[in-house]
């Protein structure tokens, strides 16, 4: 198998705001949604966020290394060679005086599944088939046919169930279980039948491992998982977003300021996303020393390159924020780069 980068799976250890800019509804700071009106971290997020991390990892003292009147990276600068790095791996900085392309294209986050409250269960974790079909192609489009085909085979799970006269039809993930279930949504009641996962088992195992090691609720992702259909997927997962009214208080009053109360989306703590790093040959002048030019076939390119990211990302796993309100304790993730042990020194 060759692969062709590297597949990121996430978990949001915090509630995480992607912003999307003012929103046109009751909530003012809406998140990013895609055209279905699913919830996304778009690729430029994540990038800005793995790229300010290189350059720190990189350069002792950044403001050095900073434009003071643009706070653009200089790269090419004699006395900032480290940041040649970081800009060989996801490009140059935008403003910068010469546009290079990146060793490394960041894809779009894409939410596997989303923790939804449930009255029997606590929480379920809800995936649709649409979501399953487009991580299924990011995990082949990067070479990774195991993990492709095992959430391609769950998107096909529901393909067959019948439904009953008056109910949403769904169906539960579980290793073992052949009776039907009703289980509450929500706030909604669903029939849940489960699937028969024996021709998938060894995939499925494989992705229970990393969501043992990436903790926190995402541990349960196996035996919580409910695939509902594409039809209700958008107005069930909704019900898991979080919106947050909040306001500026007065210093001096210790009071609410006039026309300072806003509402802002999150989407919420054990939310689990799939992405990826395809890389791809360059002539970015920044990756001359790197020896990482068209010469070297996909094999190798690939290999070269995580060796660079474990230098900057410290292993196969790492935490970063994105979307902002770090500051009141939003926007962490934990991630693991699935492949990255993989490759050969």
């Amino acid at each position: 198998m060759s692969y062709k980068g590297f597949l990121l799976i996430g978990t949001a250890v915090t509630p995480v705001h992607p912003g999307s800019g003012r929103g046109l509804g009751v909530v003012d700071l809406t998140i990013q949604r895609d055209p279905l009106g699913y919830p996304l971290l778009f690729a430029s997020s994540i990038k800005g966020a793995l790229k300010s991390m290189c350059i720190r990892k990189k350069v002792k003292s950044i403001e050095s290394c900073i434009d003071k009147s643009t706070g653009v990276a200089l790269c090419g600068n004699k006395n900032c060679k480290d940041v040649n790095e970081c800009c060989c791996l996801f490009g140059s900085e935008v403003g910068g005086e010469e546009s290079q392309q990146a060793l490394v294209n960041v894809l779009d986050f894409i939410p596997l599944a989303l923790p939804v409250p449930s009255v029997d269960k606590g929480y379920v974790y809800v995936s649709t088939p649409i979501l399953l079909r487009k991580s299924s192609l990011i995990a082949e489009a990067l070479g990774y046919e195991d993990i492709s085909k095992l959430l391609h085979a769950l998107a096909s799970s529901l393909v067959g169930k019948s439904r009953d006269s008056g109910s949403i039809e769904s169906v539960a993930v579980q290793l073992v279980a052949e009776k039907s279930d009703r289980i509450d949504i929500a706030g909604s009641t669903i029939n849940v039948s489960s699937i028969n996962v024996k021709e998938i088992e060894k995939e499925l195992n494989k992705l229970s491992e990393i969501m043992r090691s990436l903790g926190g609720l995402v541990e349960t992702l196996i035996d919580k998982l409910v695939i509902v259909p594409d039809e209700i997927g958008p107005v069930v997962i909704d019900r898991a977003i979080l919106r947050v009214t909040r306001i500026r208080v007065r210093r001096d009053r210790k009071t609410a300021a006039e026309r300072s109360l806003w509402t802002e989306e999150y989407i919420p703590t054990g939310t689990v996303f799939i992405g990826g790093l395809l890389v791809t040959p360059t002539n970015n002048k920044f990756c001359e020393d790197y020896d990482l030019g068209f010469g070297n076939n996909v094999d190798n390119l690939v290999a070269k390159t995580a060796n660079m990211l474990r230098d900057i990302l410290g292993g196969s796993q790492f935490y970063f924020i994105v979307g902002g309100k770090e500051t009141v304790g939003k926007g962490l993730v934990k991630t693991y780069v699935y492949g990255l042990g993989d490759q050969k020194q």
